[in-house]
């Protein structure tokens, strides 16, 4: 899948194989790994480009924001997770702000338009305040 976990006491792979296809990103925060990329499926479950699995257990945790197509990219702070990517109509590219245990949006959606052909956030990171955003885009919207 792509995805191993190791241990670092010992560097020995942990027994954590998630079946998922296409994946760009992955962050870890508290118990949970995060990742986003451009898959409609985690063992077999339904999700739209984002997934979460328990970071001891791995197994695949219920967290499934709807709205979403695929995610470029993420970043996870204590307010919440940080995803940009596609909306689920295929109409935009914007930045999703979902709450850690839901995956409800905690803020309306983000909409970016790109420069010279690029419709891009390729990095983000948040802090306790702030989100910063870098990519090829010229314009942020807030819906």
């Amino acid at each position: 899948s792509g995805l191993p976990s190791f241990n670092l006491d010992d560097g020995a792979l942990n027994e954590w194989n998630p079946s998922i296809d296409d994946f760009s990103v992955l962050y870890g925060y508290g118990n949970r790994v995060y990742i986003g990329g451009y898959f409609s499926a985690v063992n077999g479950n339904q999700r739209n480009g984002v997934a979460a699995f328990d970071a001891t257990t791995g197994n695949l945790q219920n967290w499934n924001p709807s709205g979403l197509l695929n995610a470029a990219t993420m970043t996870v702070n204590e307010i919440g997770v940080f995803v940009a990517g596609r909306n689920s109509a295929n109409t935009a590219n914007g930045i999703f702000f979902l709450n850690h245990d839901t995956g409800n949006e905690l803020f309306p959606f983000v909409a970016f338009n790109g420069g010279n052909g690029g419709n891009a956030v390729i990095s983000m990171s948040a802090n306790q305040s702030r989100l910063y955003v870098g990519g090829d885009f010229t314009t942020l919207e807030e819906n």
